[in-house]
């Protein structure tokens, strides 16, 4: 099967990720795992090989995917409810957050997303300043924990940090609560609080509410803002000398050429805080949404990649029990007599996938505004005529399954 993530389960219960992993790279873990759970989008082995060490119990008690924003919140909501002890890990495409949970309460939290760090946390609560962070990173003894250098600069005291430590655990929570894609793996009886920089007992029902609040007002930012890859600009003639210092911070950078998602990493704001800043930017028409500006090759890679997918699965089909020959030259001939040669030509390879530069010198010498839908209509005329050249030659449970297959692709 094709998977986009593989979660691998050691002997001792110890979990490893991958992400974009294809049929091919998982040849090397053939004979080493069995597979305890499978979707489109996530395939989870565990490996063969030994016992666990005696007396570890962790063990899978669930796994699936993030389909909506409410998964993670729902997850935790049963685990809560069932009073179970584990770790909750969640895997966005390049981000990992692991919940500590115990019987109705989040017990520690650990992130790799750098905007989950405390530097990071302490700057939305308005605990720490970009420069006084810097000073504690380059003091001496730098390699230690952030926490420490606080300490030592008399930043704070031990039990402020403690708290805002508590604080860090609870704003991880939060990020995993609102993402919408990924997959999630809850392992029962995990040993992962020794490696938390602070362990807590805080209360999951309110943690709950509390992220089902954020939810709601998450669902209000994105009616006015879609997508966080649209970029904001400011309006002329927009003041911004009287706005709060976290909504100057944000019109710095509204010049359209920074996503919502890129001036959230850039400010430290975060996405929750910076989708409701930008939120209220739109509805004061203080700036306004523009497409991000890419070069034509970026705009060629982003139409390509769902149609060369859907190629590539009408080939793999074709070479198992078809004929491939007759299929590559059925579709040549097609482009040849088709109204989309202009848009088309060359842009097939002999394997029956797409040259992305050439579909962006073909973009680019279009002169008519619509570009881009000119060529994404030729595009799925293309796999169109594919899959039915290719049905030809297949036989008809096979035929199903590839049709089936090529549209899961195209979305």
């Amino acid at each position: 099967m094709e998977s986009d993530r593989l979660i691998l389960v050691e002997e001792n219960g110890d979990l490893r990720a991958f992400v974009g992993r294809s049929r091919e790279g998982l040849r090397e873990f053939v004979g080493r795992y069995r597979p305890l759970a499978a979707s489109p989008q996530l395939l989870i082995l565990r490996r063969q090989a030994g016992n666990p060490p005696e007396g570890h119990t962790g063990r899978i008690l669930m796994a699936g995917e993030i389909l909506y924003q409410n998964t993670v919140l729902e997850v935790v909501n049963l685990i809560a409810a069932s009073r179970w002890t584990g770790s909750l890990h969640v895997y966005a495409t390049d981000v990992h957050r692991i919940l500590g949970l115990e019987k109705g309460f989040l017990r520690f939290a650990n992130s790799d997303d750098p905007g989950d760090r405390l530097n990071r946390v302490l700057f939305r609560l308005g605990a720490l300043s970009p420069a006084q962070s810097e000073e504690v990173e380059r003091g001496p003894r730098a390699d230690k924990r952030f926490g420490e250098g606080l300490i030592r600069t008399g930043m704070m005291d031990e039990k402020q940090l403690f708290g805002y430590l508590k604080r860090q655990m609870e704003e991880i929570f939060f990020s995993a609560v609102l993402g919408r894609d990924g997959c999630y793996v809850f392992t029962a009886e995990d040993d992962e609080p020794s490696q938390a920089s602070v362990t807590g007992y805080i209360a999951l029902q309110q943690l709950l509410f509390d992220g089902a609040e954020r939810l709601d007002r998450y669902r209000e930012f994105e009616k006015l803002i879609a997508d966080e890859d649209l970029c904001p600009v400011v309006r002329p003639g927009v003041e911004v000398t009287s706005v709060d210092p976290r909504t100057r911070r944000v019109l710095a950078i509204c010049d359209g050429s920074r996503s919502v998602r890129e001036i959230a990493r850039e400010t430290w704001l975060g996405r929750f805080d910076t989708m409701a800043v930008v939120y209220e930017l739109l509805r004061h028409d203080q700036v306004l949404l523009e497409h991000p500006r890419r070069s034509v090759r970026e705009v060629a890679q982003l139409l390509v990649t769902p149609f060369d997918e859907a190629l590539r699965a009408i080939a793999a089909s074709v070479e198992r029990t078809g004929n491939p020959e007759r299929t590559r030259r059925e579709l040549e001939r097609w482009v040849e007599t088709s109204p989309y040669r202009e848009q088309l030509q060359g842009v097939l390879t002999p394997t029956l996938t797409l040259d992305v530069e050439r579909v962006a010198t073909n973009l680019g010498a279009l002169s008519v505004r619509d570009a881009r839908d000119l060529v994404e209509q030729a595009l799925h005329e293309l796999v169109s005529f594919a899959l039915f050249a290719a049905s030809l030659s297949l036989p008809l449970d096979e035929e199903r399954n590839l049709s089936k297959r090529v549209q899961e692709r195209l979305g």
